[in-house]
């Protein structure tokens, strides 16, 4: 009977004894430059930058939606967890990396763990990333919301903050309220399927290929919105990814990965939608009180429209040269063509396809395809179209 007793005592105790708070972990340190400085971007349509890790030359892709920094394997550093990040005047770390599959021409990518604490702007005409001393006050077109819960990835203050450090923006897509991530790492903005009205009377285009922190390596489809607008900054047909994967699967669907979750996300507000203005990440006091800056841009040629060409995602090929094809858009010329997956395009009108621009011509030009699959050569007529029509008003 005494151990009885006992055992319900300790019991009683351990159900009054308060539950444990998980450890903090704050942000990693991170210093804004002395003065302004200009960082102009390697890629002609994405924010990659050339930047310093400890000294040695690196290409950063600037991800605002990428919770943590992180290193392309093949190219990490020694005593990496101790290594300062130099980008635009500015120095972050020490950071705590995580490992990275790099796209073509990067080595790492500055995540929202540093760019979240920076005040900069990103100017898509001008091609550059400015880097300010300190951020300004101002209201912009709309109030940014910093996402953070503040605590430890695996409740281990020894594995730095959990994040996801995230810019959260209220939006409208086609008059409907959404919450959105910037994410200067997307091409093109991601929403949630059910955000999207009459998504089956809509021009779609099925088959594009994505990797991205939230939803891992998929095939999405793309439409374009109606509209797409913050405050008075709108953009109009702008293409938008539609998708039921990963976090973005249902509403609240990211507590599941960060804790501390809001209550609202409906997608990442990618460069297709930013790249018609100067985007200020500059305005208010750095950590509450922020504010998103948009300016639209009075030139609009320093962009091409999404999905003009064949139908067809390619990544560079060594042996043989060319392009292989990681993906075929449906419908699309090149899909009745009957082009697959890891077919070598080889030329392109007889011109080597690796050195040529896309698109490869004006809607309407058919040009001719030289092409590998396994031991074949082959040839296709195919017409370059504008594959994803606007839709009906």
């Amino acid at each position: 009977m005494r151990r009885l007793l006992l055992l319900a005592s300790l019991v009683l105790l351990a159900a009054a004894a308060p539950a444990c708070k998980p450890p903090t972990c704050p942000p990693p340190p991170v210093t804004p430059p002395a003065a302004e400085t200009v960082a102009s971007w390697v890629d002609p349509a994405r924010p990659r930058v050339a930047v310093e890790l400890d000294g040695r030359p690196r290409v950063a892709v600037l991800d605002t939606a990428y919770p943590r920094s992180a290193i392309e394997l093949g190219r990490a550093v020694p005593d990496q967890d101790d290594a300062i990040l130099t980008l635009g005047g500015a120095s972050a770390g020490p950071l705590h990396w995580d490992l990275w599959v790099a796209p073509e021409g990067a080595d790492l990518v500055a995540g929202a763990d540093v760019l979240s604490q920076l005040p900069l702007v990103l100017d898509a005409r001008a091609r550059a990333t400015r880097f300010l001393p300190a951020f300004l006050p101002g209201d912009g077109v709309a109030p940014l919301t910093l996402w953070s819960s503040g605590l430890c990835r695996g409740d281990d203050a020894q594995g730095g903050p959990e994040g996801p450090d995230l810019l959260l923006v209220n939006a409208e897509l086609e008059g409907r309220p959404v919450t959105l991530a910037v994410d200067t790492g997307a091409d093109i903005t991601i929403v949630r399927t059910d955000t999207v009205s009459d998504l089956g009377s809509r021009p779609l285009l099925s088959g594009i290929v994505v990797e991205s922190h939230f939803i891992g390596r998929n095939l999405l489809t793309a439409t374009r919105a109606r509209s797409l607008s913050i405050g008075g900054a709108i953009s109009v047909a702008a293409p938008v990814l539609v998708t039921s994967l990963g976090g973005l699967e249902r509403q609240g669907g990211l507590s599941e990965w960060y804790r501390d979750a809001p209550a609202q996300i409906d997608g990442l507000l990618g460069m297709s939608f930013l790249r018609e203005f100067e985007v200020s990440l500059a305005l208010g006091d750095g950590a509450g009180g922020r504010a998103l800056g948009l300016t639209r841009f009075d030139t609009q040629d320093h962009w091409s429209r999404h999905f003009v060409g064949v139908g067809v995602a390619t990544m560079p090929n060594d042996s043989p040269a060319g392009l292989r094809v990681a993906s075929v858009f449906t419908p699309s010329p090149a899909a009745a063509a009957g082009l697959r997956v890891d077919d070598v395009i080889l030329t392109v009108n007889g011109a080597p396809a690796a050195s040529l621009p896309t698109p490869w011509g004006v809607p309407g030009t058919v040009v001719e395809l030289r092409y590998q699959r396994g031991g074949s050569l082959l040839t296709a007529q195919v017409e370059i179209k504008d594959l994803l029509p606007d839709p009906a008003p």
